[in-house]
Parts: C-alpha cells; sequence; structure tokens
C-alpha cells in the first residue's frame, strides 16, 4: 500500500464524497476514520482485498488493498475506539464465504477453515440472534444450537443470548450486541486451556469457568479500548455505549466468592477486587478512570437485563450440573456396590482357597507319616521277601507323601493369589465407596448450588423488574411486595408510577387501543380503548392499584369535585378509602348522639356534635314515614349515615347550615319514601357503605372494607343526590350534578348523564361507566371503579390529548409502543 489511500464515503439523501487520508505505511500502523463508533455497529465487507464498511445509518467506507499486507493497518475511530487488524478480518470474514461448508480454503493464506468442534451451546435466547461462523455462513440461533471458536455473535434490538460454554464459562450478551468469540481451548485432564473473546459494542456480563483458574492469563476479554484479564470472577462489560464510554464492573459470584479484573490498555490499568467496584474507559489511549463502587441501582440501570440473562444461564448450567452429578453418583453407587458384590466373592474365594490348602497340607503331612511309618515297618522285617515287599509299599507310600506335600504347596499357593486379588478387591470396593461417596456429596453440593442460583436468577429478575417498573431498587424491597408508601405511595415511597409522595405518572393508550402499566407490587393493569369505550383490566381480583387508576382516569375528563384521598388501616386490619373534600373540618366531636328508631327531635350541645344515623335505624321500616328535627348552634356539626344499602338520599339546602333530607326506599330514584330529616346548624356530612364504628376521632375506623366521604354542606338552593347499591348488580342512573353514588357489590352500570359534579364508589364488581352527556356546567367526574379484574369506562369525544415525552421515567413506561402512536392520561398529583 502507498502512503494515502480514498475513503469514499457516501450519506443518503446526498452526493457522494472523497476524503485522503493518511494510511499505514512503514511508520504507521493505524488507519484514522472518519466518525465515532456508529462503525463498530458497521458491516465489515471483504471485496477481494479492499475492506468496505456499511454503517446502518447509510454510509460506506472504502480502503482499498486493505488485505494486501501480511499486517493490515488497526483502524482507529474518532471515539478512541480501535478495531485491530485482528479483529477486522474476523468481522470481514473469509474471501470466499460458504453458506454451507464445514471446511474450506482462504485463498489470501491457504489456510483451512474449520469449525471444528463446539466449545459452547446456547443456553438463553430471546429475540433475533446471528451466528456468522468462521467460514462465513451464517446462521440464526436457536435454543440449543451450538457455538464455534472464530463465531461473530449479534443480538437484534430485542434480542438477548446466554451461552455456556466447555469448561462451564457462561455469558449473556444483551439487546443490539456484537462480539467475537477469538478462541476458546479447554483440556480438562490436563488443566490447561484460553479463552479469548472481544466485545465490540453491546451490554456483556459473563462468569468465568475453568480456564480462568487454570493460569492467571488463560481468560481475556477485549473491547475496541482495553483488555480486561479475569481471575475466576462474574463481570459486566458495557462496550461502545452512546456515550462514548466503556464500562467493566466486578460483581461477587451466586455463591458469594469474589474474584479479580485487571483493566488495562497501553495507557495504564486498574484492578477491580471488591464488590461492586467500577471503572470506566474513556479511550484506548487514555487510561482507566479511577476506580468507583456502583449502587444496586446503578447496576440495574446499567446491566440488568445482561445480568438477568446471565443468572437465568448460570441456574440452567446448574441444573444440567446437578443431572450430570446425579448421573455420576448413581453410577458410583453402583460400581461400588459392584465392587463391593466382587470383593466378597474374591474373599470367599480366598477362603476357600485357603481352607483347600490347609486340608492338602494336612493330608500331605498324613500321607507323610504314612510312608515313615512303613520304612521303619520294612526295616524291622527280617524275612528277606517280606522285607522286599514291605520296602516296596513304604516307597509307594512315600511317592503318595511326595504328591501330596505337592499338592498342599501348590495349593498353598494358589489360596495366597487369591487372598491377593481379594485384597485389591476388598481396596478397589474401598476406593469405589470413596469415589460413590464423593459423587454424592458431589451431587448435594451441584443441587445446593442450583438451588442457589434458582434463587438468585428469581431474585434477580424480580429486583430487574422492580427497577424497570419504578426507576429504584430498594434495598428493603421483600420480592412480591408492594413498595415502600404503598400503591398511593407515602412520604418517603415512590408513589403510584413513580412519584414521591402520592399517585403520580402516565397511563399510556396507543391509537390501536392497547396500552398498560404496572403497579409496584408486579401487578399489570391494562388499559383498551375502542371508539369512545375503555377498558381498564388488571391481573389482580382485588386491586387496589386499578382502583386507583380507575379514578386517576376518570379525573382526566375533568378536574374532580375537589377531593382528595387516602389510605389507612383500621385496628382490625381492614383497609377503608376515605375520600375528603377540601371544604371539610376535620374535628373531634365533644358527643355522638345516635338517632333512635322512627323518628325524633334530636339536639345538640355547646361542643361539636355528630348526628349519627346507623343503617338499621333509618330502614327498620318502623313509623313509616319517620320524621326527624336535628337542632345545634354551637360547635362544627355533622350528620352520619352508614351501611347505606339500597337507599337514595334527596338533600335540598335552605342555606349552607340548614335543609332538608328526604330518604328513599330505593337505589336510583325518588321511590317508596322512608322519611325525612330536617336539619340546622350542620356543616358536614359523612356517607360511608359500610358500618363505621368510631366518631371520636377524625381518624374515623371501619369493621370491614368500603368508603366513606367527608362532605361540607351545599349552598342555599342547591340539591344532593346519593344513592347506594347492594352486592348484587344494580343499575344507577345519574342524570343530576351533586351526586355521590355506591355501587357496593356486583357488577354495576351506572349510566350518567349528569351537568354537575358526579362522584362514583363503584365497589367490588366488574363495573361498567357510561357516559352519554357531557353537560355544559360539568364540574367533574370522579368514577372509581370496583376492585375487580374489568372496569370499563364509555365516553363520548376525544378527551385524550396527544402525547409528547417529557421524562425519561414517562418514557419507560411506554417501552411498548412507539412514540408516534400514544396518547396519554395525564396523573395528577394527589
Amino acid at each position: 500500500m502507498d502512503g494515502t489511500t480514498d475513503f469514499k464515503i457516501s450519506e443518503k439523501g446526498s452526493e457522494s464524497s472523497y476524503i485522503n487520508t493518511l494510511v499505514a505505511n512503514e511508520t504507521s500502523s493505524q488507519i484514522l476514520i472518519p466518525g465515532g463508533n456508529i462503525f463498530l455497529s458497521a458491516e465489515f465487507v471483504r471485496e477481494g482485498y479492499d475492506l468496505t464498511l456499511k454503517t446502518p445509518d447509510g454510509q460506506t467506507v472504502s480502503i482499498p488493498e486493505y488485505f494486501m499486507t501480511d499486517t493490515p493497518p488497526d483502524l482507529l475511530l474518532g471515539d478512541g475506539s480501535v478495531i485491530t487488524a485482528d479483529l477486522a478480518t474476523k468481522l470481514a470474514g473469509p474471501m470466499v464465504p460458504s453458506q454451507y461448508a464445514q471446511q474450506q480454503t482462504d485463498p489470501q493464506t491457504d489456510a483451512q477453515v474449520t469449525l471444528g468442534s463446539a466449545i459452547g451451546s446456547v443456553s438463553e435466547l430471546k429475540g433475533s440472534v446471528l451466528a456468522t461462523r468462521a467460514d462465513g455462513s451464517q446462521v440464526t440461533l436457536s435454543a440449543g444450537d451450538p457455538i464455534y471458536q472464530g463465531d461473530v455473535l449479534e443480538t437484534s434490538a430485542d434480542g438477548a443470548l446466554g451461552v455456556i460454554f466447555a469448561d462451564d464459562t457462561t455469558f449473556s450478551l444483551d439487546a443490539g450486541g456484537r462480539m467475537v468469540i477469538d478462541e476458546m481451548v479447554y483440556d480438562p485432564d490436563a488443566q490447561t486451556g484460553v479463552f479469548e473473546a472481544t466485545v465490540v459494542k453491546g451490554v456483556f456480563s459473563f462468569v468465568s469457568g475453568q480456564v480462568a483458574k487454570t493460569d492467571g492469563d488463560a481468560m481475556v476479554i477485549h473491547t475496541p479500548k482495553t483488555t480486561i484479564g479475569i481471575r475466576g470472577s462474574t463481570g459486566l462489560i458495557k462496550s461502545g455505549a452512546e456515550d462514548g464510554q466503556d464500562q467493566i464492573t466486578l460483581v461477587p459470584d451466586i455463591d458469594g466468592n469474589l474474584g479479580e479484573l485487571i483493566v488495562s490498555n497501553q495507557a495504564g490499568s486498574q484492578v477491580l477486587n471488591q464488590p461492586n467496584a467500577s471503572t470506566t474507559v474513556f479511550s484506548a489511549t487514555l487510561p482507566p478512570a479511577p476506580v468507583v463502587f456502583m449502587s444496586a441501582q446503578q447496576i440495574q440501570q446499567s446491566f440488568g437485563n445482561a445480568l438477568t440473562v446471565l443468572v437465568r444461564t448460570e441456574a440452567k448450567k446448574a441444573v444440567a450440573k446437578v443431572e450430570h452429578a446425579a448421573r455420576q453418583a448413581q453410577d458410583a453407587a453402583e460400581k461400588s456396590t459392584q465392587q463391593q458384590g466382587e470383593a466378597a466373592k474374591a474373599k470367599e474365594e480366598a477362603d476357600q482357597a485357603q481352607d483347600e490348602a490347609a486340608q492338602a497340607q494336612a493330608d500331605a503331612e498324613a500321607a507323610k507319616a504314612e510312608a515313615e511309618a512303613a520304612k521303619a515297618e520294612a526295616e524291622a522285617i527280617t524275612d528277606v521277601d517280606a522285607k522286599a515287599e514291605a520296602e516296596a509299599k513304604a516307597a509307594e507310600a512315600e511317592a503318595k507323601a511326595l504328591e501330596a506335600q505337592a499338592k498342599a504347596e501348590a495349593d498353598t499357593e494358589a489360596a495366597a493369589i487369591k487372598v491377593a486379588e481379594a485384597a485389591a478387591q476388598a481396596e478397589q470396593a474401598v476406593q469405589a465407596e470413596q469415589q460413590a461417596a464423593t459423587a454424592a456429596a458431589a451431587q448435594q453440593a451441584a443441587q445446593q448450588f442450583s438451588q442457589m442460583a434458582g434463587s438468585a436468577a428469581e431474585i434477580q429478575q424480580q429486583v430487574f423488574t422492580q427497577f424497570l417498573q419504578t426507576g429504584v431498587v430498594d434495598p428493603n424491597y421483600t420480592p412480591g411486595a408492594p413498595l415502600p408508601g404503598g400503591p398511593q405511595g407515602g412520604a418517603n415511597g415512590p408513589g403510584l408510577g413513580g412519584g414521591p409522595g402520592g399517585v403520580q405518572g402516565m397511563i399510556y393508550i396507543s391509537e390501536s387501543g392497547e396500552a398498560f402499566t404496572i403497579s409496584p407490587n408486579g401487578e399489570v393493569i391494562i388499559v383498551t380503548q375502542n371508539g369512545d369505550t375503555i377498558t381498564i383490566t388488571s391481573t389482580n381480583a382485588a386491586s387496589v392499584e386499578a382502583e386507583a387508576f380507575q379514578e386517576i382516569f376518570a379525573e382526566t375528563y375533568n378536574a374532580a369535585i375537589g377531593s382528595t384521598a387516602e389510605t389507612v388501616t383500621a385496628d382490625n386490619g381492614a383497609t377503608t378509602t376515605i375520600t375528603t373534600d377540601t371544604d371539610y373540618v376535620e374535628t373531634d366531636f365533644q358527643e355522638t348522639i345516635t338517632a333512635a328508631i322512627g323518628g325524633g327531635a334530636l339536639t345538640g350541645g355547646s361542643g361539636s356534635t355528630n348526628f349519627y344515623f346507623p343503617w338499621a335505624t333509618l330502614s327498620s321500616g318502623a313509623n313509616l314515614p319517620y320524621t326527624y328535627t336535628i337542632t345545634d348552634t354551637g360547635g362544627t356539626n355533622q350528620i352520619s349515615f352508614d351501611g347505606m344499602d339500597v337507599v337514595y338520599f334527596d338533600v335540598e339546602a335552605n342555606s349552607s347550615t340548614s335543609g332538608l333530607i328526604s330518604v328513599y326506599k330505593d337505589h336510583t330514584a325518588a321511590n317508596n319514601l322512608f322519611g325525612t330529616i330536617s336539619y340546622s346548624g350542620i356543616s358536614q356530612f359523612l356517607l360511608a357503605d359500610v358500618t363505621v364504628t368510631s366518631f371520636s376521632t377524625t381518624n374515623f375506623t371501619t369493621s370491614a372494607s368500603g368508603n366513606v366521604l367527608k362532605l361540607s354542606g351545599l349552598d342555599a338552593g342547591e340539591h344532593g343526590y346519593g344513592m347506594a347499591g347492594n352486592d348484587s348488580a344494580n343499575t344507577f342512573a345519574v342524570s343530576a350534578g351533586n351526586s355521590i353514588v355506591f355501587g357496593k357489590g356486583g357488577d354495576d352500570i351506572f349510566n350518567i348523564s349528569a351537568a354537575g359534579s358526579v362522584q362514583i364508589l363503584g365497589g367490588t364488581g366488574a363495573d361498567q361507566f357510561v357516559v352519554t352527556a357531557w353537560g355544559s356546567s360539568n364540574g367533574g367526574y370522579d368514577l372509581k371503579g370496583g376492585m375487580a379484574l374489568t372496569t370499563t369506562i364509555t365516553a363520548p369525544g376525544g378527551r385524550l390529548r396527544p402525547y409528547t415525552f417529557t421524562s425519561r421515567r414517562q418514557a419507560r413506561w411506554c417501552r411498548m409502543f412507539p412514540p408516534t402512536t400514544l396518547q396519554r392520561i395525564n396523573t395528577p398529583s394527589r
């Protein structure tokens, strides 16, 4: 190559231009590529001996004759990243890519390009993941597919990958990632190996395996800005980020062990050897930044998804190792049993051989004694013929004695061999028993680690989900429990949607009629829109969060009646929603006067008085229609109705403190008069669909979950209406303003056409709100659906405003939908 070359840079919608720049020559080993880390995502194309880079945004850079030299130059990017010549060559692939061949010859080097044996397999996979093999063939990976040395792995924008390698190393690559498996060799017998990979871009996490234990330099991960030496660790790496920074973080292993990472480049190094220690690398020519320590929230923000995939991969590997350990333990146990049987048989045979040898020796000694006796007898005989006969017998006896002795010696030798064999078999049985015990212990350890890994995977998923839902990681968070502050938030806890100290956030609706949000306790609340009908569905059949969202949703159509809601807990543990309007005066009553059945006059004292009408009094049926008269001139006085059930109130105000209440035995109209209550000196009211057990303080408690409304009085000439159903399905016609409706149980339908404020508390059913007319003087509808799976609101005409992103937190709630298709419902601070 000569001293300069032409870069041809083409951009979409513009004419091609040429830039002359200095390239590698005898004094230079780098080519400067104009532009930043967009080239980490570029397609590297080998065109003969030329290298062409094609970026996702349409840029094209051609480097003529790049592959003509034995040592092509490195590519230096504007953000400080370096694509080494070796990496560029691997990304470009062989000169003649093969779509099918397992082996081919590279024309440039005459070297064989061989996939060889698989070095790992895909354990976790999400979305699309592409593997470009060393022979140039491309494969869209599936779970269980093999991974080969030289693979270039690329995850799609919604993809993620988890891999288990032959040495038990695991890694995960998050969405939009790209990496190269440079080299992976492991010899378990010799306990030697090498693991080297390059994370070109993306979020990557790993747990080192056996290779990292063989040698301090055996496992290395590269990025375009740095090299990470791995000493038995769990590591998190972010490479080629939009902010131009590489981030490397060390975290403890699942079992609590902590390794070490050495982060280095040509300018310097940093050692990470403490939990959550992290360093940032800004350029290949700048040293890694000083070590800092990441919080749990920062780790989830930067690495949460990759870490979740990694821990799931570890858990799956642990399950596989349990199965392998179980097979080994079973094999070892069976071998031990077999060896013990063989040892017992060998001992039995040795004992028998020893017995036979002892018997042979006894027989030999007896034969010898007979021979000696025969010889002595022959020597004592003087008769020639008799002596000859005796000597012949003595010789025969001696021969038998010699034969018996030989047999005894042979049997003794054979017995010794059997004894030795039995001893060897016994030793093998002991070893087999020890191996079985070791295998059983390994199986138990594998099971314990698998349980630990499974728990870690579950917790990591829950913590990451918590972060996605709320934007925070609470160190005191118990998985599955509501976050501090409850569904409506507290002084120190995140509110629904992440707002401090109250219900704040967003509900999102797409033009296709789909949207969702997730409450802090993991409950999914789905909002769908079909024309004028909005349906709110919860995954929790007893949903406080969905109830809050339904109330919030209704408030977006128009301002509510100026009420605020808080959640309090009764002494018995039940939860009651108490709603208080802005003019209500919280009062400690000096006395409570309970109305008797059948009517009468009730007079309060000089202090604040609560006039209490239990539902049993109003609904007794005695002396109908009854008449009550209430008079009070001192303090702040209140009329309280609780346990309301199938009743209709019509309140006509003569002044702000006096008027007439008509009570009807119906739930939706003035039918079947129960009686009347004339009042003066009353400035506020309490209505409840449950029995209220205490009026001595402003913090009313109840005996069951329900709703309590604390209201100020009406102005002169105004009418107000109260309705209550029962636990059956009821239909309500709400045609007048200043209406308060308790649906109670059942799947209620509320037909609303009021030109004024309306507050509806649906109760515990799957309620429907049908708004048929808005009315010119509408004061706002506050519609709180039942705490059931589904609530539907139907209302006319385009009350949803176009959506615009105002913060990263709001955008997080919309991750399912493109911004241009979204509309929003603002969630007001409560």
